[in-house]
Order: C-alpha cells, then sequence, then structure tokens
C-alpha cells in the first residue's frame, strides 16, 4: 500500500513538471513563489498520513521538520507557524521548503496559465 501510495504522489509530480515544461513563445507573468518544481520537495498529507517528497524519493515523515520560513510540520500533520498559529495538514496540502501552505489544485493553477477567453 506504501508503494501505490509513494507511486500515485510521484506520479502527479511527474505530470504536473512535465506540464510546466511545455514551451510558450508569448512571455509569461511571473508564477507566484510556491512553483510546480517545488512539489518535488515539500511535504504533503496523503490517506491521513504525512509524507516528505526530497529530491526524487518519498518517505514518511518520521520527525519535525522546520521550514525555510520557520514552520514547524509534525509527523501527525500538525504545523505551527512562526507566529505560533497552530494548524493540521488536510489530505492533499502540501507545504513547501519555503512553509507556502497549498493544494494541489492551487499548485496545477499557478503551472498552466489562465485560458483566453473568447469574446
Amino acid at each position: 500500500m506504501k508503494k501505490v501510495l509513494a507511486g500515485i504522489i510521484l506520479s502527479l509530480c511527474a505530470m504536473v513538471s512535465a506540464q510546466a515544461q511545455t514551451t510558450d513563445s508569448k512571455p509569461t507573468e511571473a508564477k507566484p513563489a510556491t512553483a510546480v518544481h517545488e512539489l518535488n520537495n515539500c511535504v504533503v498529507m496523503r490517506g491521513d498520513q504525512v509524507w516528505l517528497m526530497k529530491d526524487g524519493a518519498t518517505t514518511k515523515l518520521d520527525k519535525e521538520m522546520t521550514m525555510k520560513n520557520g514552520t514547524k510540520v509534525m509527523t501527525n500533520g500538525d504545523y505551527v507557524t512562526k507566529d505560533g498559529k497552530k494548524m493540521k495538514l488536510e489530505n492533499g496540502q502540501y507545504i513547501d521548503m519555503d512553509g507556502n501552505v497549498v493544494t494541489y489544485l492551487q499548485m496545477k493553477r499557478a503551472a498552466v496559465p489562465d485560458a483566453p477567453t473568447q469574446k
């Protein structure tokens, strides 16, 4: 089961990474601080378990981790921001190494520019 879950997570990362590598001749706006490539290095809550994805490897988070902005992530999915706010990751949420909390859908939206509207 762990291998299947890890495979699914890695597949999602590969899909998003592949999508982010498409080239476009038009200049694009800068992406938000949480870009798709950061999915490769993050903490994610899946199946009520906390996983560390780092440098292409996915392992269960087995000790508390402090992100660059001071956010501390615990092995049970609780996290405490630098200013002391206590919260809990929900399934499908990621915390990138900078400490930004996002969902997969938000990451996907950041990777794909908005479609032009038809007049």
